[in-house]
């Protein structure tokens, strides 16, 4: 079955670059050669992962620069003025989304707002997503107390492993589904212990089947699906997993909803349906999103916050001094104490620069004939925008940007630098296509890094043989994961 998929899919590669090279209009960018048929795509698995071949491009080839893979032309950008530029200047002609839609393909990503082309049905679902957590941020008292209600059951859990080395990864993973799911079915809505289960299994799942390149090979060519693509029945399995649990879910919304006046992200989506805006994929689709950035990217984020604290402890000393002179030990972190601890803040963006999460960014597709770094680009290309080097780059970010650094955020005076002066940190995107929960993660993260530095001083749980926080030990994939899974101490305060 895998030599008749393999020369499948070569027959297919073939005829696909004889198209392409007979219609395609020429990139005048620098860039690596590749090989026949699959271009650049052997460099990725050769180089180390996708993220580190970029930053050996990067710096052999420029800011800007392009590969083929399987045919097709893909432009890189790495410095923040053509990163800027593609993302906020000419926000609509970089807007699009590359992921194939046909032969069935579409399910998968055609209802989600992250990944769906610039199409009137993409603005119609990110104004719902939007209005659905505005159900929060206008009264941002509500996410405040749904988070340091369900963050204080983590302390308490943390407390349990009496200061003996533990993983607290499951823990995290729990908190957040917690809190997300009170975010998507309110308070009223009970949250069920096979929730975080599923939670865990289907992100892995999915990380797993998108970390590959049968994954991107079904992208390019939908049509492998019926040649013994091993990604389509697991792609397809995940799938039917979600929606059998998000259909739970709401089920139990609806047991449980009450007339309080305060509405949901659920509420608004449902609402949406019965006038006809969005069908049961359009929700489930917008659920993904919230559910797997708000639970995924802020535990990577929360995981790699707490293993700095491990290898930084001057850090960490400095973040609980300015904890106890501004809240204490007592009182729970509010909003209002974000303005008054610039250096949890700069801890914070720096976590956020240094880790660079979402490294070369969701794929862009031009949406029409454009130019960006003074070369033409057709409509139609594959852009990829390189935060990861932008985010240690020197020119942007002095004081050797490899290493984490809280205050290259600070001011002389220890107020945290103006916002123009960081304007190179784009850990959420810009533009067309920014994060919508940028503001609902970073008031998470303040919260939860606060209340955990406020009862606990965190160490190695090997002294002997510390877990480093090095970027270059990490899985590179579409994110980066922490790996393996490292234990802590957690010692009470």
């Amino acid at each position: 079955m895998l030599y008749e998929f393999l020369l499948a899919s070569t027959v297919l590669c073939l005829t696909y670059n004889i198209y392409k090279y007979m219609v395609k209009k020429t990139i005048k960018l620098p860039g690596p050669r590749g090989l026949p048929i699959i271009g650049n795509i052997h460099s990725f698995i050769l180089g180390g992962g996708p993220v580190w071949q970029v930053q050996k491009w990067a710096k052999e080839y420029g800011d800007a620069f392009k590969i083929s893979i399987l045919g097709a032309e893909i432009v890189i950008l790495s410095d923040y003025d053509s990163i800027y530029d593609a993302l906020v200047v000419r926000s609509n002609d970089f807007a699009g989304r590359p992921f194939d839609k046909s032969y069935g393909v579409k399910e998968w990503f055609n209802s989600n707002i992250a990944t769906n082309d610039f199409t009137p049905t993409f603005r119609t679902y990110k104004k719902l997503g939007l209005r659905g957590l505005k159900q929060h941020g206008d009264g941002i008292s509500r996410i405040v107390n749904i988070s340091n209600e369900n963050i204080s059951q983590t302390v308490k859990e943390f407390k349990e492993e009496n200061g003996e080395p533990f993983q607290p990864h499951m823990k995290l993973q729990n908190l957040l589904c917690r809190i997300i799911v009170c975010m998507l079915l309110g308070e009223n809505t009970p949250y069920e212990e096979n929730d975080g289960e599923f939670a865990r299994r289907w992100l892995d799942d999915l990380e797993v089947a998108t970390n590959g390149p049968f994954f991107y090979l079904l992208e390019m060519f939908p049509v492998t699906r019926f040649f013994g693509n091993p990604v389509y029945p697991k792609m397809t399995e995940l799938m039917e997993c979600r929606d059998k649990h998000f259909t739970e879910w709401i089920e139990r919304f609806k047991l449980h909803k009450q007339e309080s006046g305060e509405r949901t992200l659920i509420d608004e989506l449902l609402i949406a349906k019965d006038e006809g805006t969005i069908t049961d994929d359009g929700i489930f689709g917008i659920m993904t999103d919230t559910f797997s950035a708000g639970v995924f990217t802020t535990f990577t984020t929360t995981s790699g916050f707490l293993l700095a604290m491990t290898n930084y402890p001057d850090i960490q000393n400095n973040l609980h001094k300015e904890i106890d002179c501004v809240i204490g030990k007592e009182q729970l972190p509010e909003l209002s104490d974000r303005e008054k601890m610039p250096y949890m803040e700069a801890t914070i963006l720096e976590t956020l620069r240094y880790m660079s999460i979402v490294a070369t960014n969701v794929p862009h597709k031009t949406t029409c004939d454009t130019h960006i770094a003074g070369c033409d680009i057709p409509k139609g290309t594959q852009v990829w925008m390189n935060l990861y080097g932008m985010h240690h780059d020197k020119r942007y970010f002095k004081h050797n940007p490899d290493s984490f650094d809280p205050t290259r955020f600070l001011e002389s005076d220890g107020n945290l630098v103006p916002h123009e002066e960081r304007k190179a940190l784009l850990a959420f995107g810009a533009g067309r296509r920014v994060c919508m929960g940028e503001v609902l993660a970073k008031t998470r993260m303040f919260l939860l890094f606060t209340q955990l530095l406020q009862n606990f001083h965190f160490e190695h749980a090997d002294p002997k043989n510390p877990v480093l926080f090095d970027m270059r030990k990490f899985i590179t994939s579409p994110t980066l994961l922490l790996t393996p899974k490292f234990k802590i101490v957690a010692k009470p305060r």
